[in-house]
């Protein structure tokens, strides 16, 4: 993670991003997915996300000129969230090991909440199972 105290990468890596974002958008695309997986709270504080990940994300986000979904990509974003909300997506992907109903409270109005499904598991549900999640899922407010 020598990186992330090198300027110089993090400006190389946030040009490259908007650079290729652009591209999907201007190809068709209609949404992007921002991936980053540092911005978990199961890989660094949130005080560290604050000063790198967080600043990368308010710039980038926006200049992309598109619509956005944020990815923790490993591990618990719950710490991470209302911060998230202030980079300008307009979603969040979950994990499964996060609590549905605590993570819709807290993006309540200020993002769209994806995922928490267990993709691993999923390859083996019958058709009541996934009745069951899909309706968990719907209450779980």
């Amino acid at each position: 993670m020598m990186w992330l105290w090198e300027p110089f990468m993090w400006r190389k890596n946030m040009e490259w991003c908007i650079a290729w974002g652009k591209a999907q958008l201007e190809a068709g695309c209609t949404a992007l997915c921002y991936f980053d997986p540092v911005m978990s709270s199961t890989l660094v504080p949130r005080e560290l996300y604050l000063e790198t990940g967080n600043v990368m994300a308010k710039e980038v986000i926006p200049a992309l000129g598109g619509p956005t979904v944020s990815h923790f990509a490993a591990g618990r974003g719950m710490p991470m969230l209302n911060d998230v909300a202030e980079t300008g997506t307009l979603g969040i992907g979950i994990s499964v090991i996060e609590d549905l109903a605590e993570v819709k409270e807290i993006c309540k109005g200020k993002l769209t909440v994806i995922g928490n499904l267990n993709g691993i598991a999923m390859r083996k549900w019958t058709r009541e199972e996934v009745s069951v999640t899909r309706a968990t899922a719907s209450v779980a407010l």
